[in-house]
């Protein structure tokens, strides 16, 4: 069985008294955000899209879609959004843990289309 998630390439910070922040979810910018912002973003970062499932062992395969056909490098997003992206499933307890044992990363794609996503799917692997 395949599960599908549509996941965020960018995080709204919200803020009381100043205006909201918005972080793009790429290397480039997570190289240089302050311990604190990251710690943030992670917490904030939900998938669009939710299938609920539980596993020990899972292949995941992510599509990034660009509304704008400026060129952008497909890696620098993914980094990032696997990273959350695997995080937010150990803590809602789909899979044990992130660790090179429980997931494994298949295909990567960039394309262009009507919104900015990235699309996850996640196929249950055998034991």
């Amino acid at each position: 069985m395949i599960y599908t998630f549509e996941l965020p390439i960018s995080v709204i910070l919200y803020r009381k008294t100043k205006t909201d922040v918005k972080k793009a979810l790429n290397l480039n910018g997570y190289r240089n955000w302050h311990y604190q912002i990251s710690n943030e973003v992670k917490h904030n970062f939900m998938p669009i899209t939710v299938e609920p499932f539980r596993a020990k062992r899972i292949k995941i395969s992510y599509r990034v879609t660009k509304r704008r056909k400026a060129r952008y490098d497909t890696m620098n997003i993914i980094t990032i959004v696997d990273k959350f992206f695997c995080d937010w499933l150990v803590s809602k307890r789909m899979i044990p843990d992130d660790s090179c044992e429980n997931v494994e990363i298949g295909g990567v794609v960039g394309d262009y289309g009507i919104r900015d996503c990235c699309t996850a799917e996640i196929e249950i692997l055998k034991e």
